[in-house]
């Protein structure tokens, strides 16, 4: 049985370039105890990351821990028993089973920080000693780590994303949407609601199925960190002729149904990150936003 490495897992990436060398994929621990702004000791030093939409500064030790020197194999994969979820496994070597088995050991209950290069890809608790070759990362959202993990590392994706495959459409956000927006065409719909979001123009809600204010609020709450970040952006959002089919209204009872996640790709000063849209439809056929992910 698989031990499953992490509790939480937060995504971050950089525009810095990957190494093609498995020794490039390093971990190293994460100094919860030390704030930004406080003395440094000598051992540590302060990186900026990205955690979700939102920039922050993160203490780590400079002292590697581990290296991916051992890792035979890479994998993307993603899990549907609950709701749609992505990872990495990585399967070690007999000699970094045995590394990593000592130092997970050594130091439950800590962060450990993996990086590629000098791009930080994800975080994670360590709540046990890992004793199996297979080591997998759950929680990975910010997808775009996928497709440049698998264009760097040959990695064996699993995922179906298709990223080679997807096509996408340039959205620009300078001029408004057309003042009609069929809220039948999926990417009229979210490039409706990321021009007013970004924006802060209450028009954005106009565009989101909410009889309880639920889904509201919580937009409203991310839309600080979300508007902070993205100083300078393009927006690429795919296509989707034939994507999508609404089944007959007759088999549902419920006033909206079919959920399903559009990614899109948004570019910013500094990074490339692939976010979800949650979109469903009601049973006129009108897609309506539910959230970002």
């Amino acid at each position: 049985m698989k031990k499953i490495f992490i509790f939480i897992t937060t995504l971050f990436i950089t525009a810095a370039a990957f190494c093609s060398d498995k020794s490039s994929l390093k971990f190293r621990l994460v100094r919860e105890d030390i704030l930004p702004g406080d003395p440094l000791p000598e051992n540590c030093e302060e990186i900026s990351v990205y955690e979700a939409l939102n920039k922050k500064e993160l203490i780590v030790e400079k002292e590697l821990l581990f290296d991916g020197s051992r890792i035979k194999k890479i994998e993307l994969i993603k899990d549907s028993f609950l709701r749609v979820q992505y990872g990495i496994q990585f399967t070690f070597d007999e000699e970094g089973k045995e590394l990593f088995s000592s130092f997970t050991e050594k130091h439950i209950g800590e962060k450990l920080l993996f990086q590629a290069g000098n791009s930080f890809i994800s975080s994670a608790v360590i709540r046990d000693k890992i004793v199996t070759d297979q080591v997998v990362i759950w929680g990975i959202q910010n997808l775009a780590v996928f497709q440049t993990l698998n264009e760097t590392f040959d990695c064996i994706d699993n995922t179906e994303l298709n990223f080679n495959e997807l096509q996408f459409n340039k959205s620009v956000f300078a001029s408004k949407p057309d003042q009609n927006t069929d809220l039948k065409n999926p990417v009229q719909v979210i490039h409706a609601f990321l021009y007013y979001y970004i924006l802060d123009n209450p028009e954005w809600k106009k565009f989101i199925y909410d009889s309880d204010n639920y889904y509201i609020e919580k937009l409203e709450k991310l839309r600080k960190d979300f508007y902070l970040t993205i100083t300078s952006y393009e927006v690429y959002i795919p296509e989707t002729k034939g994507k999508f089919k609404i089944p007959p209204a007759a088999l549902f009872k419920e006033q909206v149904y079919f959920n399903t996640d559009i990614p899109f790709k948004l570019v910013n000063q500094e990074n490339t990150f692939i976010q979800n849209i949650h979109l469903v439809v009601n049973k006129e056929g009108e897609y309506y936003v539910t959230g970002i992910n």
